[in-house]
């Protein structure tokens, strides 16, 4: 029988099989908050998504697992350590000691990317955060998230979201 992967994105269909006596409320408050969100509600909102986070992750460390899924927990921790770092290969290999192939085929099994499109993927979601929440120009966001070209950035930004940065921004200020 085929274990659950415990990285898998929600349109895989991943259902957690822990306590969702704990889940359901959490996520219903979360709900609430985004359908009337207002600013003043922002810190509420994500204070009660890093609970989210939390109890997933206690979930997961509760799971038997296999071999390459505590490699991609692994690569996973790493990742979101360094995400801010120039990516280097060879630093998460000797970092994780198995060889890039390795990894990469244990983390795309678990989340559906490789390592650098986990990273972008990092880097993506934190530019989006400072995109609605700071002043900062599109340089500065996309030297803040580690990608020193901001043409390369924006391009990155809008393969992944299919809006400019500054397209981003705008929508996001008028939604405020």
């Amino acid at each position: 029988m085929e274990q659950a992967a415990p990285f898998a994105r929600p349109e895989r269909g991943f259902i957690p099989q822990g306590p969702f006596h704990l889940l359901q409320p959490l996520l219903d408050r979360m709900v609430e908050l985004h359908r009337g969100f207002a600013v003043e509600q922002s810190l509420k909102l994500q204070v009660l998504f890093c609970d989210l986070l939390e109890l997933l992750q206690a979930d997961l460390g509760r799971r038997p697992g296999s071999r390459s899924a505590a490699l991609a927990r692994e690569t996973v921790s790493y990742l979101q350590r360094s995400w801010n770092e120039p990516f280097r290969s060879e630093e998460l290999e000797e970092a994780l000691h198995f060889q890039f192939d390795h990894i990469t085929r244990c983390l795309k099994k678990y989340t559906g990317m490789t390592p650098l499109q986990y990273v972008q993927h990092l880097r993506i979601s934190q530019a989006m955060v400072l995109l609605e929440q700071t002043s900062l120009t599109v340089q500065e966001v996309a030297e803040q998230v580690g990608i020193p070209s901001a043409s390369f950035f924006g391009r990155l930004f809008r393969d992944r979201t299919g809006i400019s940065p500054g397209q981003y921004r705008q929508r996001r200020q008028s939604h405020l």
